[in-house]
């Protein structure tokens, strides 16, 4: 699975991704035209999606099942 979006807010600046206790997982710096997440490797389980663009931050969940 592919998590996208559109970077209506600007530039995306950061992308930090937490699991249900909170913990962060290592995501790559953003480059410029990047807007997809792979989701493959990751855990079942909910997580918190934060976007950071110029303009604002965006937060979702993101439930990951099998």
């Amino acid at each position: 699975i592919q998590l996208s979006w559109a970077a209506s807010n600007g530039t995306l600046k950061e992308i930090l991704v937490y699991d249900l206790m909170g913990r962060g997982m290592d995501m790559p710096n953003p480059q410029q035209n990047q807007n997809r997440i792979d989701t493959r490797l990751w855990s079942e389980g909910l997580y918190t999606l934060v976007l950071r663009f110029e303009k604002g931050i965006s937060i979702h969940k993101v439930l990951k099942k099998s």
